[in-house]
């Protein structure tokens, strides 16, 4: 599903709270069982506030692939990208010229999760036009997904994983914060409301 190089995997904790039939208990039980994979395969598991704290991580990573569990896209579109925040990290990777992303997403409609996971770069913009060049990105992709993907399968596929909370749109903080605690997971702390903290374009 995701090819056979390994990559950093990104999840945010917005990812699992979209499904109309999934509970916290669901991302409990997701969460644990990727890190008892993990942890077994001594691939690194860490934790963040928000992308921004993600984004030094991702750059100082061997990986040339990204895979973001996320109910948003985090892409911009490339020309009317100015500033770092939650919604345009993804803009900002330094290996993205020869390397690639993909955005998993979920939800209770195809079609509404990719509107509503729209960060200003158009997954579904015709091929070969402006809107659909405006990435950057060597390799780009999205995938929708039913259901939440297998656990221990999307852990043995990651060279590193880390999971952001995202307090500012994600409803299950406190499930978050558990997992955390109860694995000792190591955990970057930032700012709830980190939104425009860097005026910059991406270079």
């Amino acid at each position: 599903m995701l090819g056979t190089e390994p990559y950093f995997l990104s999840v945010d904790a917005d990812f699992f709270d979209v499904l109309d039939h999934k509970k916290k208990e669901d991302m409990r039980r997701w969460l644990d069982r990727m890190t008892e994979v993990a942890h077994g395969e001594s691939i690194p598991v860490s934790a963040c506030m928000n992308h921004q704290q993600m984004l030094p991580v991702i750059n100082n990573s061997r990986a040339r692939h990204l895979v973001n569990l996320d109910q948003h896209s985090d892409l911009d579109n490339h020309w009317h990208c100015k500033s770092l925040h939650c919604g345009s990290w993804v803009n900002y990777v330094k290996w993205r010229f020869e390397g690639s992303y993909m955005w998993v997403r979920t939800g209770n409609d195809k079609i509404t999760s990719m509107v509503d996971g729209d960060c200003g770069y158009h997954f579904d913009a015709v091929p070969g036009t402006p809107d659909a060049l405006a990435h950057q990105w060597g390799t780009l992709k999205d995938m929708f997904v039913w259901e939440y993907p297998d656990p221990g399968m999307m852990a043995r596929g990651a060279m590193e994983i880390m999971v952001c909370m995202s307090p500012a749109f994600s409803y299950w903080t406190d499930t978050f914060r558990e997992w955390v605690r109860d694995h000792d997971i190591p955990y970057k702390k930032g700012r709830i409301m980190e939104d425009q903290s860097v005026n910059r374009r991406p270079r």
